[in-house]
């Protein structure tokens, strides 16, 4: 139990990537044998498999893409006033700074 705990957010996310991948196997099986069917062709795994793996890879350099697009402009690009820019860990910074010369002040009283 302390394992699932402890590594909760790793399970659900590699749970959600073999359902969807799963999910993407099981209709994109079903829409190329339809296709086939419609075109009267013979349906082949070794051509499914293909179709497959590039759709896959397609996806996951797409996602990539955009991930890696996020990370480095987030992290050298800010919005004045949210979360991860420096002015509000400056804000933070100076209050601080100011309530422990507070607490200094009243310590040598």
């Amino acid at each position: 139990m302390e394992f699932i705990k402890n590594y909760s957010l790793s399970i659900v996310l590699i749970t959600l990537f073999i359902v969807s991948w799963v999910g993407q196997y099981y209709f994109q099986y079903r829409d190329e044998q339809s296709q086939a069917e419609m075109h009267n062709q013979e349906f082949t795994m070794s051509e499914f498999t293909d179709s497959f793996l590039t759709n896959t890879f397609e996806n996951w350099q797409s996602e990539f893409l955009q991930l890696a697009t996020m990370v480095i402009l987030t992290s050298k690009l800010s919005h004045k006033g949210s979360p991860e820019s420096k002015d509000s860990e400056e804000k933070t910074e100076k209050k601080l700074n100011m309530i422990l010369d507070a607490v200094r002040k009243g310590e040598n009283k």
